[in-house]
């Protein structure tokens, strides 16, 4: 049995999520394709734009075999603890032999060779990093500065032209498949990292002339929409055709939810804490913490405020995540020791069987009767997730006015084929 993985958001799926998840299928000849898929939060710091049940259908009906949760503080971390927590619940399962991930730049070799300088941290590079933070860069922006200097200096013969290494470095999908390679190298993983070229858009283009458009664009025609048939009107040339009927149910049933729908969730919960305090949270120095209780009096929306915020020393994205971490109470990265699942096709039978038989971490089907599988310490992590994805349903209920619905309520979802 040959089980390939891709960690994905969906946020929301379009014709090129499913152009690489049948990519993975066939350049792996995968018998099981596994998503792990972050749930109603995601990385940049901001909520889903439709539910992780809503998403999970969809994964499903474009050829998913299987979906799990990615754990929330990983789901909405920076690129390095998102890899790091992905990569060691791929361990945890003992099933999976690929890891296929988009990318800008199809060199394979690329990867594992700035893994590698990353991991290792040679004397040169951590001295130029330092250099780089000092400048005032933020640190995304300072590494990468960092490796050009690191690599044209000390590595004479590198494969590819300053110029382009500085493109590949800067490439939001090449960051991620970095931190992939370096999780799978530290935590020693039988796991086989996979390119697959991203076709069509790039990552952050809003522009749709392309079959293969982006997600940020995706949720930019959404937005834009007023109706539900004027929503479907403008997507349905660049999702997938088995997912057109989920998009449908989609706006009429559970419509979007945006930053703006926590806004006054968000002001409530930073009008109880102090630049002390909010250093409690992930992603938050003291300088930030700071410049929030600084500015609040100005606070008029998540989005404003997040403009407002934004510094050369800190990004939007940096930003939000500190924001939304600030939200959610998340405070540190917890050991990955279960997986959670979020649906199924019925044919997966055989697999699920496999990662009962071989995992390391207990896989979970029902919240309800999950306690037996999980010590005090997981319970109560799990009753934090529970609470978040509680809050993100609260905020939808009162925005459309629909009946709230618990998160111990929802069924997994199970695909017929």
């Amino acid at each position: 049995m040959k089980v390939t993985a891709i960690i994905a958001e969906y946020n929301p799926l379009h014709s090129g999520h499913k152009y690489h998840m049948e990519e993975a299928r066939r350049q792996t000849q995968a018998d099981f394709l596994v998503i792990l898929m972050s749930g109603n939060y995601v990385q940049r710091g901001t909520p889903a734009l439709l539910s992780k049940q809503i998403r999970c259908e969809m994964a499903l009906a474009a050829g998913a075999d299987l979906v799990l949760e990615l754990p929330l503080t990983y789901a909405c971390s920076s690129a390095e603890f998102f890899a790091d927590g992905a990569i060691n619940l791929l361990n945890g399962l003992g099933v999976v032999d690929n890891l296929c991930f988009g990318c800008e730049t199809p060199d394979a070799y690329l990867f594992d060779i700035i893994a590698e300088i990353l991991l290792s941290e040679p004397l040169t590079y951590q001295k130029q990093l330092k250099e780089q933070l000092k400048q005032g860069f933020p640190y995304p922006a300072a590494r990468s500065c960092a490796l050009l200097q690191y690599i044209h200096e000390t590595i004479k013969t590198f494969p590819i032209s300053e110029k382009n290494l500085s493109d590949f470095l800067n490439s939001p999908n090449n960051i991620l498949g970095i931190e992939y390679a370096k999780a799978i190298r530290k935590s020693h993983s039988r796991i086989k990292p996979v390119c697959i070229q991203r076709v069509g858009s790039s990552y952050h283009d809003t522009d749709v002339n392309h079959a293969f458009c982006s997600a940020s664009a995706l949720r930019e025609l959404i937005e834009k929409s007023t109706h539900p048939s004027m929503t479907i009107n403008s997507i349905k040339e660049l999702i997938p055709e088995e997912t057109l009927p989920l998009y449908q149910k989609a706006f009429e049933q559970y419509p979007p939810l945006y930053t703006g729908d926590f806004s006054l969730l968000l002001k409530y919960k930073l009008m109880q804490e102090d630049p002390e305090s909010l250093t409690r949270y992930l992603d938050m120095p003291q300088s930030l913490s700071k410049r929030i209780y600084n500015q609040l009096n100005h606070y008029r929306s998540w989005d404003e405020f997040v403009s407002l915020l934004k510094t050369k020393e800190f990004t939007y994205t940096r930003i939000q995540r500190a924001l939304l971490h600030t939200l959610l109470e998340l405070t540190w990265h917890p050991a990955i020791t279960y997986a959670r699942i979020l649906g199924f096709r019925k044919s997966a039978g055989p697999l699920l069987n496999q990662i009962k038989n071989k995992g390391t971490i207990p896989l979970l089907s029902k919240l309800n009767s999950s306690d037996s599988m999980l010590s005090p310490e997981e319970k109560a992590r799990m009753q934090k997730e529970i609470h978040s994805d509680n809050l993100y349903s609260s905020v939808f209920a009162a925005r459309y006015n629909r009946d709230f619905v618990h998160e111990q309520q929802k069924q997994i979802i199970i695909h017929s084929s």
